[in-house]
């Protein structure tokens, strides 16, 4: 399926007649789902456009949040090892709505993140913290 992202060279298999994706920051193949599918061309965004670095990712962390266990899709951490974008990755089939964005926030009040970015691969929310420490939003992916 065609994203509204940068098209990479993709590594797939199939394991058990199912597909399945590489994932550079996890360095194995993963289960190729829709949702994963959007998590990887957003990793290939960070990593060759954002020219980010690797050791700085995570994906799809445990996290606890009112005594039950969530996961996070991407965090991306500064260089003093505090999170600076948190990622909500999607299905291109999920509409964005104002529940995905308060997942997002949840999420975020564990992390604080100055950037919260909203994705399903076709349309992308972002959020930055500006300087009266309130989220603005702008445009992560040119």
């Amino acid at each position: 399926m065609h994203l509204n992202l940068p098209t990479y060279q993709i590594k797939i298999t199939k394991q058990l007649n199912k597909p399945f994706i590489y994932d550079e920051i996890r360095k194995k193949y993963v289960s190729l789902t829709p949702e994963e599918w959007v998590r990887q061309h957003i990793l290939n965004y960070l990593i060759n456009h954002k020219k980010l670095s690797k050791s700085l990712i995570a994906v799809e962390r445990k996290l606890t949040y009112l005594n039950s266990f969530k996961r996070f899709d991407i965090l991306v951490f500064n260089n003093q090892a505090k999170a600076d974008i948190l990622i909500e990755c999607k299905a291109p089939n999920i509409n964005l709505t104002s529940e995905t964005a308060l997942q997002l926030s949840l999420y975020n009040q564990q992390y604080k993140a100055n950037i919260i970015i909203i994705s399903n691969g076709l349309k992308h929310f972002s959020w930055k913290l500006d300087e009266n420490m309130e989220y603005q939003s702008f445009s992560f992916f040119e």
